[in-house]
């Protein structure tokens, strides 16, 4: 009874998560000297949660500073965004990951309060 039990709650769990792609990003070089850049693609297939945030982490967790359009986008349910990530060369060598967080709105009580973080590993 236990394991379906799981087993149901582990299905279930991917129907409301959101996808990050590339699994493995690699950087590659900006159209300004000594800047390096990369993409994610963020996929929601949450009907609750429109925005997520983006972050750079360092192999400890340890927040790095990134430049890039938006820090926070709305992804609409079933809708695809690509955000380019900028960081200094430098900086780029002590980045590991690079990770989107869905965002919860405070004022949605109906609303599920469950986050889900995906996390990109760099090489």
């Amino acid at each position: 009874m236990f394991r379906s039990f799981l087993l149901l709650i582990l299905i279930s769990a991917n129907s409301i998560a959101h996808e990050q792609t590339p699994t493995y990003g690699s950087w590659s070089p900006a159209h300004i000297e000594g800047v390096v850049k990369t993409e994610i693609e963020i996929f929601n297939k949450r009907s609750d949660v429109t925005f997520f945030e983006i972050g750079v982490f360092t192999p400890d967790w340890e927040y790095m500073t990134f430049v890039t359009s938006y820090n926070i986008l709305e992804v609409k349910q079933y809708e695809r965004k690509t955000a380019v990530i900028y960081m200094t060369e430098a900086n780029s060598l002590g980045a590991e990951y690079i990770c989107s967080v869905s965002k919860i709105r405070s004022s949605d009580q109906t609303q599920t309060a469950l986050a889900s973080q995906i996390c990109t590993r760099l090489k």
